[in-house]
């Protein structure tokens, strides 16, 4: 028995040893490792000795300071964490505009979206779920994710319009054209000034795929973003 113990502790502290810095976990992480009483034991040692933070009852993290003390957990591996509980979420809002380098701005509040409202407490960190859409899969996460930060486009913060925009088009420009599709697809149930928007980016890089946003728009409405330094603008009716 005391030889099985040793084997558990080993093996947890083996797989702690693999996560990434600031990565969140949960017990579940071990099932195939030992009981859950045995590996708790394990984590609670791991714990005392600083290897791992308790975040709360049965939710951990590897830590990961800086000269200004200790930093949040990581985006994904907190999206990886509520998926698993049953929250179909991803980083919304300021939250993804600094994961895909729209900003450089750091929120105090981590956003995701998908599912129904929650405000969670993770120590520190502060985490809010808008309620959203889930995606049907989890290749349109990517996707919804630029929807969304297209969504809030003129408020994204340290950063300017035109460089904002600049920044998420050279993300559409990386999908393949089958994503630039899907894209096209998610975005006709979303708002006009989505529509607009994205349009006029792809536009300039895909104007074959472009045709069913603009069928869908109501000719006589404009929307007022601002200057976004698009060359299609004035035809989206973008102002």
């Amino acid at each position: 028995m005391e030889k099985k113990a040793v084997s558990i502790s080993k093996l947890v502290r083996g797989m702690v040893n693999d996560f990434k810095l600031g990565e969140v976990f949960t017990l579940d992480n071990f099932l195939n490792v030992g009981s859950r009483g045995a590996v708790a034991v394990t984590l609670s040692r791991l714990v005392s000795e600083g290897i791992i933070t308790r975040i709360r009852r049965g939710l951990y993290m590897v830590p990961k300071e800086s000269r200004f003390g200790s930093l949040p957990p990581s985006i994904d591996s907190v999206v990886k964490v509520l998926s698993k509980q049953g929250r179909r979420s991803y980083a919304a809002g300021a939250t993804a505009a600094n994961k895909l380098g729209l900003t450089t701005q750091v929120p105090n509040t981590i956003v995701l979206t998908g599912g129904s409202d929650a405000d969670i407490e993770i120590g520190s960190i502060k985490i809010k779920i808008k309620a959203g859409k889930s995606p049907a899969k989890k290749s349109d996460i990517p996707l919804m994710m630029l929807l969304d930060l297209i969504r809030g486009i003129k408020n994204i913060p340290g950063t300017t319009l035109i460089e904002a925009i600049s920044i998420l088009k050279f993300r559409v420009d990386q999908l393949t054209k089958n994503k630039k599709v899907r894209l096209v697809t998610l975005a006709i149930k979303d708002k006009p000034m989505v529509k607009a928007i994205l349009g006029a980016i792809l536009d300039e890089l895909n104007p074959e795929i472009t045709g069913s946003l603009y069928e869908i728009l109501n000719p006589l409405t404009s929307y007022k973003v601002g200057e976004t330094g698009l060359k299609f603008s004035n035809k989206w009716r973008i102002k």
